[in-house]
């Protein structure tokens, strides 16, 4: 998408985003759109301001100024219930992964649905058939599916390059949270 030619109907515009911590201006008049169904990476160096950018999206930080729209609704304006169906319609994957040790690959994934399901399903871990469907698929789409059972920390973590099953992984439980359709991370050619 060209920053010159407008979207009719973006799914996400955001306008004039502006965030400060302290002395610090992490987001400095921030425009753009993105299409239903684009795929957009935002790259920029340490500091840039990348990941506050994602967490006034989703308002897990409130921007200073300016609007993040998820279609025609602003972020800033939804309430407790609204902004939660609204997380659960975008897949963010944090540069940590946040992936849980003694979970398997299969229960991390899952915990995709955490928001969907209710919490004496996620104590028990005992998820609805078609989540666990679901995110046994996921794990196929990102080439995980033969190690689905196994705990982060066993081999499926030293079988492959940990960065990338931990990538991967998340990727699998950003797109059973948000429904995305976008690519699986690729592994660095050998």
């Amino acid at each position: 998408m060209s920053p010159t030619t407008p979207t009719r109907n973006p799914a996400i515009p955001i306008v004039g985003l502006r965030k400060r911590f302290g002395d610090h201006l992490a987001l400095d008049n921030v425009s753009f759109e993105v299409a239903a169904g684009e795929v957009v990476a935002i790259l920029g160096a340490s500091g840039a301001g990348k990941t506050t950018l994602f967490r006034c999206l989703t308002r897990l930080a409130q921007p200073d100024c300016g609007q993040v729209f998820l279609g025609e609704h602003a972020v800033r304006t939804r309430d407790t219930r609204q902004l939660a169906a609204a997380r659960s319609e975008v897949g963010l994957i944090f540069q940590q992964f946040n992936l849980i040790r003694r979970l398997s690959a299969l229960d991390n994934v899952l915990a995709g649905r955490l928001g969907e399901v209710p919490t004496w399903r996620v104590m028990l871990q005992w998820f609805p058939q078609r989540d666990r469907q679901l995110a046994l698929a996921s794990l196929d789409r990102v080439g995980m599916l033969p190690y689905a059972l196994q705990r982060y920390g066993a081999p499926w973590r030293t079988r492959l390059c940990a960065k990338r099953s931990r990538a991967t992984a998340a990727y699998a439980a950003a797109v059973l949270a948000g429904g995305s359709n976008a690519p699986p991370p690729r592994s660095r050619p050998r």
